[in-house]
């Protein structure tokens, strides 16, 4: 991190006007006996303060994991084309609601994309997971 006058000659300044602080970010990570590695550029509004900043790129992809990522891979939510008026808005609360639903039943053992599917092929478990009961 330091200074940001080489944004000028690249035309980004004006663009970011509230950019300031670029952070380089090197990870590691073990998979078996291979040692994969990455590095991100992260541009930011925070203050040059590599701790902060470290924290704040955390939480992000806390967040990526731990809901925009199971959203895709439970309910193919990123290649869904439905895009008139607000039903894109409606079927994603619906995603989320189900996810939630799916995620506090702890009968089964398994991922949510696992529960979805038993959940369509038994009406038993769907009315568990919907806490319907008989009248």
């Amino acid at each position: 991190m330091g200074d940001l006058d080489w944004l000028a000659t690249l035309g980004l300044k004006e663009r970011w006007k509230k950019i300031t602080s670029v952070a380089c970010i090197d990870s590691s990570r073990v998979i078996g006996s291979k040692t994969e590695t990455d590095r991100r550029y992260v541009i930011s509004s925070l203050p040059a303060d590599s701790e902060r900043i470290l924290h704040a790129v955390r939480m992000h992809w806390d967040i990526e994991n731990g809901l925009h990522w199971c959203l895709d891979v439970t309910f193919g939510e990123d290649a869904c084309p439905i895009r008139l008026r607000n039903a894109a808005l409606d079927f994603s609360l619906l995603r989320r609601a189900a996810m939630n639903l799916f995620r506090a039943d702890h009968s089964r053992a398994m991922g949510l994309p696992k529960k979805r599917k038993a959940a369509a092929w038994n009406p038993d478990y769907l009315a568990n997971i919907l806490h319907l009961r008989e009248i």
